[in-house]
């Protein structure tokens, strides 16, 4: 991460946009480059950009208890659409870019932009 850009735990980080509400270079790079080195910075990234998403009814988070294919492993699973939208692709590719993301939470992808992301419920949560 850039030197006095990384995402402080507990400070509420907000996307910005450009004037066509487009997501701004900066938030795409913040998602790109957002420090996981636990799951609560996973969430933390991935609801920073459920912040930057168009069409919020196209984003969502849900807390599974239930999942008969990780029964062992209560999650947030995060499903989303980009709606053919280039700024919402934009946000899925920053959010590809992302390894530590990639390597802990990519669960599926459907034709038609539909994206489902996983990951384990922090310690405390559980």
């Amino acid at each position: 991460m850039t030197q006095g850009t990384e995402p402080l735990r507990g400070e509420t980080q907000e996307p910005t946009f450009d004037a066509d509400h487009y997501p701004t270079d900066e938030t795409l790079r913040l998602i790109r480059e957002w420090s996981i080195d636990s799951m609560q910075a996973a969430a933390d990234a991935m609801d920073f950009a459920g912040k930057a998403w168009a069409y919020s009814k196209q984003w969502e988070m849900e807390e599974r208890w239930d999942d008969p294919d990780w029964p062992s492993h209560p999650k947030r699973v995060y499903r989303f659409s980009t709606g053919g939208w280039s700024g919402n692709e934009s946000i899925v590719s920053a959010i590809e870019e992302n390894q530590m993301l990639q390597i802990l939470g990519a669960w599926s992808w459907r034709r038609g932009g539909h994206y489902e992301y996983r990951f384990p419920l922090p310690e405390e949560l559980r």
